[in-house]
């Protein structure tokens, strides 16, 4: 009888470490399920927040403009043109213009080089009282928001597997190129200069109309007259995304070339 009762006494307590025990792991499940669904969410929201916070950057490497302005018998052969914020600020206003840009921060044009051209087929009648020069340099695209995949980067247009939004702004970027002929860019603010090296060292000159090449007269110029395979390959090619940057990167490449000087070295520098 006693034994018997040492058995009874031990059955409710085993019971109630049981249902406990039960109770603190079914505890541990949810909350590590609740962990796992507030983690995701984090993540979701951190991608979701990251990408929103980046922009673009769509580039052409060798873009082509013609440049005229007052006769001052110098002569250009691949010299360098200083940086220019009045470019950049020609090159924003006429992007910015078309009706199917949305989201653009503004346009960079860097590194530009000139050589000498003729302008009868910039001009109804010939102006004896103009020179003209040739310009290939770098245009910098910046977009404020990001639609972009990173297998995209380094990818133009001719790429087969891009994202809609993508190819859409390469198709944008492209469009800076005139189409057929010489597409004028306007208007020229009043005093907008550009300093060139001539072969006989810096000069100064001040515009009086830029107009943009095609992509094929680009790349014939890169050829001939720069003998720059590179540049005319990458005329050809035309726009390519960059990849994603961040705000503060953008702002940053905007101010410094909103700030760039137009004013030429004092010294004199032969053209190369």
């Amino acid at each position: 009888m006693a034994g018997a009762g040492k058995g009874n006494g031990k059955g409710p307590a085993v019971a109630t470490g049981a249902i406990i025990g039960g109770f603190c792991l079914l505890g541990l499940v949810l909350t590590g399920v609740a962990a796992t669904i507030v983690l995701s969410l984090i993540s979701i929201y951190t991608s979701d927040s990251s990408s929103e916070a980046n922009g673009e950057l769509y580039q052409i490497s060798a873009f082509g403009l013609k440049s005229l302005f007052p006769n001052n018998g110098a002569t250009y052969g691949g010299g360098a043109v200083a940086e220019s914020s009045s470019l950049s600020s020609l090159c924003s206003s006429m992007y910015s213009s078309s009706s199917s840009v949305s989201n653009f921060a503004g346009c960079v044009a860097t590194n530009f080089k000139a050589t000498s051209a003729n302008n009868s087929n910039t001009s109804r009648r010939r102006r004896q009282s103009e020179s003209a020069a040739f310009l290939i340099g770098q245009i910098n695209l910046y977009y404020s928001t990001s639609c972009g995949n990173s297998r995209d980067t380094n990818r133009g247009s001719n790429s087969s597997s891009l994202g809609a939004c993508v190819r859409n702004r390469l198709s944008q970027c492209n469009g800076l190129f005139s189409s057929s002929g010489f597409r004028q860019w306007t208007p020229i603010p009043t005093g907008t200069i550009l300093s060139i090296v001539a072969f006989t060292g810096w000069t100064t000159v001040t515009l009086s109309r830029l107009f943009a090449a095609t992509a094929a007269q680009t790349a014939d110029v890169a050829g001939t007259s720069f003998s720059n395979a590179t540049a005319k390959s990458e005329a050809l090619l035309g726009c390519v995304f960059r990849g994603t940057l961040s705000q503060a990167a953008i702002a940053a490449a905007l101010v410094a070339q909103s700030s760039a000087t137009t004013t030429a070295a004092t010294t004199t520098i032969a053209s190369g």
